[in-house]
């Protein structure tokens, strides 16, 4: 309690320093000044915190460094430590929502889940076929890390340097390092177990790997696309991925000098192999994110996103003791959290992982009931640590203790700085833009959007340095109906699939661009946007896929004469074939609207087109660029639309891009198209046309 004490005091004067500043209303959070102080009184490099508001991210914030030595902010990826069981265990409850998968189930023997792994020996303790799923979910497996022979598995090549009686897993099995979870399986399968199953809970990393393997035999998948599929892209967690981003290092150095840095500077082993290795500690330590994609976790799980991961009876599963512990308990491990009676629940870190603390104050109030984003009372909060403390610390009833002390929360949402470029406002209407979206996040970042209510109002793909990128517009929609629905990513078949699907439901596909996916080892993809009654019964559509350019101009003469007009008009170069994939509106009016389409457009044509047309007072509505033999070609559609103001940008740099959106706000335009490209000289230009609200 001393210890805690001094922090609250920090943090008082902390809050006096603030205050005396005269800063920001942001920096005026005296919580801000106290995080710093946590971090470095307690030895960390660094650390980032993120504060829940009901629907609201109301605060975040990073501070330090991490190794080997980027600056860490709210944005930055960290290891998840344990939180990555949290979400294992959520991925389980959610095969056992969808039917695939009793919880009952033995994991182990003939009819265990995981029966085709074998024993490394033939002495098996009789105990391990008693174990199930749910037992694995409360750390009630039988495997004890304090006590076993073996401490923990997934660490033995650290370990067995640490001590000559541990034995070394790699030559027990003649195998070469690294190791993967199926090895290790197999090798401790002929270990004793600690205790029996069932009868307590102890942490352990190995249990949740094994929950790793049950994923990936009943989902039928790697556990990291089921992940993908069914927790990150559905809550927009589009930062998160297993192992650190690409060129980030923790540790290169032998491992003998890995474990004496763990030992003499407070680093976890965890963060050796959580760099190094993600794929042998996946789904017990392998996730890096950020707190803003924590905190969308934290919604997805209670149901105040809008959209829940699990339904009641699985929440009451994840909150539920137990088979065979303690009952006249105040708290006990859930599955993959720490739950109190109260309805409370927390993930805090293992002796081996890097600190951190996520708590959630009524998750069981919330199973039936969405959370109120009203006032300002913290409902959930994320510590993302760098290592270790160096002193003991009550992690949980510190980080109450700061967030309690805060009075004066900022009232902004900040998840809207986590997916902006840019943000722009004219009279009611405002809209986002981003500019490089890598293409493998897109469509946890477009549900992100959405969970924010925003509606996406353009979507644009291009190539360049060998990796394809997005551009994106959304309009901001505060009555948060799903206007629209947008996909990147989709093959062929995936798309025709995915319109028919939702049709059903009164969406209609209004947007389409064939583009090269470098995601996809450079295949041809798809991605659209289907807007909810786009089209009214009596229009007719006509979609084309792929056509090559001369049969597609005379299709396109012969539908214009029966008055259908090009709503897309996207354009790919397979080697010297120009592909067109298109939508055709049939116009219904009495009055018959203008269009003019061309494919093949150079840079400098392009340009002199937008002149030309807009002296005919036709605007621009769609365009596309490809890459030709090294040169950008575009796609381009036009309509008369009457007098109006816009403008149209070509050859913008990144930079130019942005200021000039922010500064032809300011005359009450917002942008309609962007488009990026590469130009003869390989550099990164962009497109911009933007039009008066």
């Amino acid at each position: 309690m001393e210890k805690l004490r001094l922090f609250l005091l920090n943090l008082a004067v902390a809050s006096q320093v603030a205050c005396s500043a005269g800063s920001s209303p942001v920096t005026d959070v005296k919580f801000s000044e106290g995080f710093q102080n946590f971090i470095q009184e307690s030895g960390y490099k660094g650390g980032a915190a993120g504060v829940l508001f009901g629907e609201r991210l109301g605060f975040t914030i990073g501070y330090g460094h991490a190794y080997p030595g980027y600056s860490i902010h709210a944005t930055t990826l960290l290891p998840l430590s344990s939180i990555s069981k949290s979400i294992t265990a959520v991925a389980v409850l959610k095969l056992a929502e969808n039917g695939k998968l009793d919880l009952s189930s033995k994991v182990f023997g003939r009819h265990g889940i995981i029966n085709s792994i074998a024993p490394h020996k033939d002495t098996v303790d009789p105990r391990l076929y008693e174990m199930t799923v749910d037992d694995l979910l409360h750390h009630a497996g039988g495997w004890d890390a304090q006590v076993g022979l073996v401490s923990d598995p997934l660490f033995n090549e650290v370990l067995v340097k640490q001590s000559s009686q541990m034995p070394n897993i790699t030559k027990e099995l003649n195998s070469s390092a690294p190791l993967n979870p199926y090895d290790i399986i197999k090798f401790m399968m002929s270990v004793p177990l600690d205790f029996n199953p069932g009868t307590k809970s102890v942490p352990s990393n190995f249990g949740y790997s094994v929950l790793g393997r049950i994923i990936e035999e009943v989902s039928s998948s790697t556990y990291e696309d089921y992940i993908h599929h069914q927790i990150l892209t559905p809550c927009g967690m589009w930062h998160t991925k297993l192992g650190p981003r690409n060129g980030m290092e923790f540790n290169s150095k032998p491992v003998e000098d890995a474990t004496k840095d763990a030992n003499t500077n407070h680093e976890s082993i965890t963060q050796y192999y959580a760099y190094n290795y993600p794929y042998l500690v996946d789904s017990a330590l392998g996730w890096f994110s950020n707190v803003y994609d924590v905190m969308r976790f934290v919604h997805c799980l209670d149901g105040s996103s809008g959209y829940s991961l699990l339904n009641a009876t699985m929440i009451d599963k994840l909150l539920t003791k137990p088979r065979a512990g303690p009952q006249h308990v105040e708290s006990w491990q859930g599955a993959g959290f720490m739950v109190h009676y109260s309805g409370s629940v927390w993930v805090e870190a293992d002796s081996f992982s890097s600190d951190v603390i996520l708590v959630h104050q009524n998750l069981l109030h919330n199973k039936d009931k969405k959370s109120s984003s009203s006032g300002n009372e913290p409902t959930a909060w994320v510590y993302l640590l760098d290592g270790k403390s160096h002193n003991v610390t009550p992690l949980k009833q510190l980080s109450k203790a700061m967030i309690d002390a805060e009075e004066n929360w900022p009232i902004d949402n900040f998840y809207v700085d986590d997916v902006v470029d840019n943000i722009v406002t004219s009279g009611k209407v405002t809209r986002i833009t981003r500019y490089m979206l890598e293409e493998h996040r897109a469509n946890p970042y477009l549900q992100a959007l959405h969970h924010l209510k925003y509606d996406v109002r353009w979507l644009n793909a291009y190539t360049h340095d060998k990796k394809t990128y997005m551009t994106v517009i959304a309009e901001e929609n505060p009555s948060g109906t799903r206007l629209s629905i947008a996909k990147t990513g989709l093959s062929e078949e995936k798309l025709i699939q995915t319109k028919l699907h939702l049709e059903n439901y009164g969406y209609n596909m209004t947007f389409l661009q064939n583009y090269k996916s470098y995601s996809h080892q450079d295949h041809y993809t798809f991605l659209a946007i289907f807007r909810i009654g786009a089209i009214k019964n009596t229009t007719h559509i006509r979609y084309g896929l792929r056509h090559y350019d001369r049969p597609y101009n005379t299709l396109l003469n012969l539908y214009e004469e029966r008055g259908y007009h090009p709503l897309v008009q996207s354009l790919e170069y397979r080697r010297n074939d120009a592909l067109i994939s298109f939508i055709f509106e049939e116009d219904t009016g009495e009055r018959k609207s203008e269009y003019k389409s061309y494919e093949d457009i150079s840079e400098t044509n392009l340009e002199k087109l937008v002149q030309l047309n807009a002296v005919q007072q036709k605007k621009l509505v769609y365009l596309d660029s490809t890459d030709k033999h090294g040169k950008p070609r575009f796609s381009a559609v036009f309509k008369k639309m009457g007098l109006s103001k816009w403008l149209f940008n070509i050859a913008l740099t990144e930079q130019d891009l942005d200021e000039t959106i922010t500064r032809k706000q300011r005359e009450g335009l917002l942008p309609t198209i962007i488009v990026g490209y590469t130009d003869r000289q390989r550099k990164l230009q962009f497109t911009l046309c933007m039009e008066k609200m």
